[in-house]
This record gives C-alpha cells, structure tokens and sequence, in this order.
C-alpha cells in the first residue's frame, strides 16, 4: 500500500519561491523542539527507502499510543 501511494505521488515543477518557501517549513519543523516523527531523505522517486519508512511510521505510532495511555 505504501508503494501505491508513493507511485501515486506527481512531482512538480514549483517555483523558486515556493520551493524556497517548502525548505523552510520543513527546516522549522526539524529544528523545532515540538517535532514529531523524523525526515527520510531520498535522491529520486525511484530510490525511495521502503523500510526505513515503514520503521519511522512504527516508531512515531508507538509514541502517539504511548502518550495517549
């Protein structure tokens, strides 16, 4: 399913300002200390690390549980 779901994604051609705009979201949210979960980089669509993904998702599931109890 995960697989679908990644193939499903359509990359596109932002522009400068809205990619500049994504960069610094994304580093506010890593440097933040409310983050929650973890970035996994990749080169290309084509190179997408399945299980890593898979092991970040258990991880930040086994944490939401874990603060819900």
């Amino acid at each position: 399913m995960l697989r679908e779901l990644v193939a499903s994604i359509e990359p596109t051609d932002a522009p400068l300002l809205e990619k500049q705009e994504h960069l610094a979201l994304l580093a506010r949210w890593h440097y933040s200390s409310w983050s929650d979960g973890e970035w996994i980089g990749f080169h290309g669509w084509d190179e997408v690390p399945y299980r890593k993904l898979v092991r970040a998702i258990s991880r930040v599931r086994q944490k939401a549980e874990a603060e819900m109890e």
